[in-house]
């Protein structure tokens, strides 16, 4: 049962995923090697070129 203080979400927040991933080679990560996962993640995705984090979780992002 749902708590009297409870409150319904808006049905239009964006639907977001978020994917960190580190420790792989670039080559892996082709559309010959794997092209169901490239044409979802790549093709329909978003990529950032330079991304700044103030608290890393990887040693890419420290160096």
């Amino acid at each position: 049962p749902r708590s009297g203080l409870a409150q319904d979400l808006p049905a239009n927040r964006p639907n977001i995923l978020l994917i960190i991933s580190d420790d792989q080679p670039f080559s892996i990560f082709s559309r010959e090697t794997m092209p169901n996962v490239f044409s979802e993640l790549v093709d329909k995705g978003v990529q950032f070129d330079r991304g700044y984090v103030n608290t890393s979780w990887c040693c890419p992002s420290r160096s």
